[in-house]
């Protein structure tokens, strides 16, 4: 059985940070697509999730307890018309890659269609 039998997708919630950390600390190190300079603390991350699940959802996703994804949503635009819809960023471990396409739909499926994607990975 792959690990997209097992994995299980979940909202997010501040207790979360340390395994969203380890996923987003070697993108930030190592690319430019985060358009972070430093790393983001523990309480920062906490702070980002707590902020954002006020209007987006923020989902990780778990196999045998350990986050290996995640996916959070932001506004896209500030402008009127685009109240329906989200920038949204998936990331997940490399070795679980596959599993970036259903971490994507499950936030489809909390949000809507109205999404713009970008995806990371980290390298493990």
């Amino acid at each position: 059985m792959g690990p997209d039998m097992n994995a299980r997708i979940r909202v997010a919630t501040e207790n979360d940070a340390v395994g969203i950390q380890a996923i987003y600390a070697p993108i930030v190190k190592h690319s430019p697509i985060s358009f972070e300079i430093e790393v983001p603390s523990i309480s920062e991350i906490q702070a980002r999730i707590h902020k954002t699940l006020v209007q987006y959802p923020w989902i990780v996703c778990e196999l045998n307890q350990k986050i290996i994804g995640y996916a959070y949503g932001s506004a896209f635009r500030l402008r009127p018309a685009y109240q329906w819809s989200a920038e949204v960023s998936v990331r997940c471990l490399a070795r679980y890659w596959v599993l970036a396409a259903r971490i994507k739909t499950a936030y489809i499926k909390s949000y809507g269609p109205y999404v713009i994607f970008t995806i990371g990975r980290k390298s493990l």
